[in-house]
């Protein structure tokens, strides 16, 4: 697993970590416009996807066709049972990167996983700039080799 990854899927934990403590209807922040921004992500991007990233990308575009075509919700398409999405952390950043007390207030609510608001806050920017920094660096290098 890349940096880029791992760092994702820890970001993803723990945003998820204040969802299952704080939300009364977990699994409501996910829908099809988000859906929509991770797909044309990574249509984008589908050039730097590993292997095993492009198999679920390319399932992933498959359930959004049929989708279209019975005129459902992708959303429930590509969340588990557990209420958990299908994709990746990595391929899907516009969730990864959703809290509902960030985006309210630019700041936890509340403290948890053994932090104070302050800390929490400071640990999610921190973990936040980590995986901008490392997806920027890999878009970089997509574009500098597209125009070689």
């Amino acid at each position: 697993m890349s940096d880029f990854e791992t760092k994702a899927k820890e970001l993803a934990e723990f945003t998820f970590a204040r969802c299952k403590d704080s939300c009364p209807r977990l699994g409501m922040c996910c829908d099809d416009a988000q859906c929509e921004m991770a797909l044309a992500v990574l249509e984008r991007y589908s050039s730097t996807l590993s292997t095993v990233d492009r198999s679920i990308y390319l399932e992933a575009l498959e359930i959004s066709r049929n989708v279209d075509m019975v005129g459902a919700s992708r959303t429930a398409r590509f969340l588990s049972a557990d209420k958990t999405c299908k994709l990746p952390p990595h391929m899907r950043l516009f969730c990864t990167f959703h809290q509902c007390d960030i985006y309210a207030v630019a700041q936890f609510k509340a403290g948890f996983n053994g932090m104070t608001i302050d800390e929490a806050t400071d640990h999610y920017y921190k973990l936040r700039e980590k995986v901008d920094t490392l997806f920027a660096n890999r878009v970089k290098d997509l574009d500098n080799n597209e125009e070689e």
